[in-house]
């Protein structure tokens, strides 16, 4: 298995997992506003981007967390959890009225990517140069951009999102996989050579083919959109889950 280095890679796992459902808490607001979204998966997902806020600020055993001691990322999570708890209750306006609360979910919409980036800045912190780090925090942002693209395809088909912005999110996701898989030297990526781990990627690679074929529909808008939208709605959290495999292996 890959050396562990002096970096923490449950914390740079959880942090960087932390991303991810920024978007994903975005997502199942827009759907429930659409009502094709559940009020129990939006708030399963806030009550856990709460708990993992709070366990890396002051530790948490159930998590694998250790308190953060460093005063910069101490800063930088206290930020976040002032973002967070305007966030959070735009999203409770949502989950009181999941039709009519149009100023909550226009708030959501200008203020997730905020919310992400400075989620973000926690990794880069937290991330040495190890290798181990690196590519746990890159395997780990895929995860994020599964739910960014879901969120993309429904702003698209709603008209609040380009589709350059999708488009370039989807290529994202492919150029990581590759990498993960063979190696990018943009990216800072070694090729994988955990067998294991590999095989892992690797099935997420087939995921990943019927996923991204599907999204190029919904940019092309064909008469088949609808279809994709369904694919792309019933099978996200299957690649988000098994993307999140892949980056638990890397703990092991």
């Amino acid at each position: 298995m890959l050396e562990k280095k002096a970096s923490d890679p449950v914390k740079i796992n959880l942090a960087g997992k932390q991303r991810m459902l920024t978007q994903k808490m975005s997502k199942e607001a827009i759907a429930l506003s659409q009502g094709i979204g559940s009020t129990e998966s939006l708030e399963k997902t806030a009550n856990l981007f709460d708990k993992t806020l709070r366990g890396l600020i002051s530790g948490d055993e159930e998590l694998r967390l250790s308190p953060t001691k460093d005063p910069k990322i101490i800063s930088q999570l206290n930020h976040i959890q002032g973002l967070w708890q305007d966030f959070r209750a735009n999203l409770n306006a949502v989950l009181a009225n999941p039709t009519g609360a149009v100023a909550a979910l226009s708030y959501i919409n200008e203020n997730n990517i905020e919310l992400l980036k400075e989620s973000h800045k926690v990794v880069t912190l937290l991330e040495s140069n190890a290798f181990d780090s690196k590519t746990i925090n890159l395997a780990g942002k895929q995860r994020m951009l599964t739910q960014k693209m879901v969120k993309e395809t429904l702003g698209l088909v709603q008209g609040s999102v380009p589709g350059d912005t999708l488009e370039g999110t989807a290529n994202l996701f492919d150029k990581t996989l590759k990498g993960l898989i063979s190696g990018d030297a943009e990216l800072g990526l070694s090729a994988m050579t955990d067998s294991a781990i590999l095989a892992q990627l690797r099935s997420v690679q087939t995921l990943w083919n019927g996923f991204n074929e599907n999204v190029g529909t919904v940019l092309k808008h064909a008469p088949e959109t609808n279809n994709a939208l369904a694919y792309i709605n019933g099978h996200n959290v299957e690649l988000l889950k098994e993307m999140n495999k892949a980056v638990g292996m890397y703990e092991e």
